[in-house]
């Protein structure tokens, strides 16, 4: 009842992806949920939720690896709702440069989850 209204959600860079994974994370999950019609922040505030990703790349197992994402939402106060888990076998070494299109396939699946998440705090 004393908290802040929710007008917007702040996307966090992302840690722990090879290459250039981190930003491409970070720059789709922004794109994903403006496009859902939040207005997304690049730092935590008052009125917004956090939203931080984290990647874990286990070593290559013969010709694939798998890959963890986790997504956190914090509400301004630093309280965790929940995380959003997803994780996937690909091609070994193929996520070494950068996740490119995958980033946004991913964020795309983890924004229901993360919208959810949401809805139950608003």
């Amino acid at each position: 009842a004393n908290r802040n209204a929710i007008t917007a959600v702040a996307v966090i860079p992302v840690k722990g992806a090879p290459g250039s994974g981190n930003a491409d994370l970070t720059s789709a999950m922004r794109q994903t949920l403006q496009d859902a019609g939040w207005p997304v922040l690049s730092k935590p505030r008052d009125d917004a939720l956090t939203i931080a990703g984290n990647v874990q790349l286990s070593p290559a197992e013969g010709p694939s690896q798998k890959v963890a994402l986790a997504w956190e939402v914090r509400t301004p106060d630093g309280k965790s709702l929940g995380t959003i888990r997803q994780a996937n076998n690909v091609p070994a070494g193929s996520l070494e440069q950068g996740f490119g299109n995958n980033a946004l396939f991913a964020t795309q699946a983890a924004a229901r989850g993360i919208s959810d998440l949401v809805t139950r705090y608003r």
